[in-house]
C-alpha cells in the first residue's frame, strides 16, 4: 500500500526507515549480538558529522547502549557532547512540561501526557536517552476554551492563533523561552469522523514527572498513537517510533485485542497493519503473527484509504487546495454543509475562522505563502 521502504524520504513517503536506518535501529534495538553487528555494519563509512537528522536522534540511544555494543573509546567520545546536549535539553522540558501540567491540574484541567515525555519519564529510563523537540499534552474536549485561557495566563501563546480551531485534533503553544507545548484533544485525528475519547480517558494511568502525578494513556492506547504517528510523513521521518514501541514492548504486556478494538473503532487498521509490517522488517518476529492475520481480515474503506493516503503524503503547495476541497466533500457528506456556495462559504469560513467571506481569498493567499515556505523543493 506504500512505498517500499528505503526510497528517499524527499519522496513520497517520509516515515519508513532507509536500509541504513534499519541497521542502525536494530543496533539500537536488537539484542546485544544482533546489535553489534547492526552497528559493525552501519559504522562502515559513517562519517558522524553527515548523519541525517532522523539516524541523530537514535544516536542517543546507541550511546546509552555504548558497552553492549563496543563501541570505541573515539565512538563514545564523539557522541558524549552530542547526549550531553539532549540531557540538558530534556532536564528543562521536564521541569517545564511538569511545571504546567500542576498549574493546569490546578486550575481543575484534566491532562494526559503523550508520545515523548511520557516515554522518557516511565519507558528509556534515561533522561537523555531520547530527543525530545517539544512535549505533548491531551486535554478533554469540553475543557479545550478553560485550558486554552489558562495557558495563555501562564505564557504559552500561540504562535498563529487564527489556525486555533476546536474542529481541528489539537494546537501548538510556546513560551517566552521557545519551548513548545502542543495540545490535543482527539488523539488521532479523522477529519469529520466523530470519536468519543471517554474510553480512553477511563482507561489512563498514573505517571510521575518531577514532583507531580499526573496520567498517561493505557498502554494499549500509547501504542497506537505511536505506530499512528509514526506513520505521517514529516521533513525529518520519525522513524524513532520504532525504538518507542520496542521499549514499551519489552517493559509492557500488550493486550493486542483491546488494540485492535481501538484502530477498528477509530478507523485506523490500515496505517496499523502497514506500521506493524514496518517494524516486523526491522525487528522481525517480535509483533505476534496473529495480529497481523487479524488486521488483514478488517475491510477498508475508501473514506479510510483516503485518510491513510493523506497521513503519508509529502505536504505540496497544491495540498491546500486539495485538503480543503476534501475536507468540503467529506463535511458536506456528513451533513454538516449544504452543497451550494453558501455552505461552501460557511465551510470555510468556519474552518479558517474569518468573520465574513471577504476575508476569504486573503487568508487562502497567506496559508499558500507559509507552505510555499516550508516545503522542501529538492528534488
Amino acid at each position: 500500500m506504500i512505498a517500499q521502504a528505503g526510497q528517499d524520504h524527499r519522496g513520497a513517503h517520509g516515515c519508513l526507515p532507509t536500509p541504513r536506518q534499519q541497521l542502525l535501529l536494530r543496533a539500537a534495538a536488537a539484542p546485544p549480538e544482533a546489535a553489534r553487528q547492526a552497528w559493525q555494519e552501519w559504522r562502515i563509512g559513517t562519517d558522524f558529522t553527515a548523519v541525517d537528522s532522523a539516524s541523530g536522534r537514535l544516536l542517543l540511544w546507541i550511546f546509552h547502549r555504548r558497552e553492549e555494543l563496543g563501541l570505541s573509546a573515539a565512538d563514545s567520545a564523539a557522541l558524549e557532547p552530542h547526549y550531553r546536549r539532549a540531557w540538558l535539553r530534556n532536564q528543562v522540558l521536564l521541569n517545564r512540561c511538569a511545571e504546567l501540567v500542576g498549574q493546569l491540574q490546578a486550575k481543575g484541567i484534566d491532562c494526559l501526557l503523550l508520545k515523548g515525555i511520557a516515554l522518557l519519564t516511565e519507558v528509556y529510563g534515561d533522561e537523555g536517552g531520547r530527543f525530545l523537540e517539544d512535549f505533548d499534552l491531551l486535554v478533554r474536549r469540553e475543557q479545550v476554551p478553560q485550558a486554552i485561557s489558562a495557558l495563555n495566563s501562564l505564557g504559552w501563546l500561540s504562535p498563529h492563533p487564527e489556525e486555533l480551531s476546536p474542529e481541528k485534533h489539537g494546537h501548538g503553544f510556546e513560551n517566552t523561552e521557545g519551548f513548545s507545548c502542543d495540545v490535543h484533544w482527539h488523539l488521532i485525528w479523522r477529519p469529520h469522523m466523530a470519536v468519543d475519547e471517554s474510553p480512553l480517558w477511563a482507561a489512563k494511568r498514573p505517571i510521575r514527572i518531577r514532583d507531580e502525578t499526573t496520567f498517561t494513556l493505557s498502554v494499549e492506547h500509547l501504542l497506537l498513537h505511536l505506530c499512528i504517528h509514526g506513520m505521517a510523513w514529516e521533513t525529518v521521518p520519525p522513524i524513532k517510533w520504532i525504538l518507542d514501541v520496542h521499549l514499551l514492548l519489552q517493559r509492557h504486556g500488550i493486550q493486542w485485542d483491546k488494540v485492535l478494538t481501538e484502530a477498528e473503532r477509530r478507523g485506523v487498521t490500515l496505517p496499523l497493519s502497514e506500521a506493524l509490517a514496518s517494524y516486523d522488517t526491522v525487528l522481525p518476529g517480535e509483533i505476534p503473527l496473529a495480529v497481523d492475520e487479524r488486521l488483514k481480515q478488517f475491510p477498508v474503506s475508501p473514506s479510510q484509504q483516503l485518510a491513510y493516503r493523506r497521513l503519508v503524503e509529502k505536504p505540496s503547495i497544491s495540498s491546500v487546495l486539495d485538503g480543503m476541497i476534501r475536507d468540503w466533500q467529506e463535511a458536506k457528506t456528513a451533513g454538516q454543509v449544504s452543497a451550494d456556495a453558501r455552505g461552501v462559504l460557511r465551510f470555510l469560513c468556519r474552518r479558517w475562522r474569518v468573520r465574513t467571506p471577504w476575508r476569504i481569498p486573503g487568508e487562502l493567499l497567506k496559508r499558500i505563502r507559509r507552505r510555499w515556505r516550508s516545503v522542501d523543493f529538492i528534488a
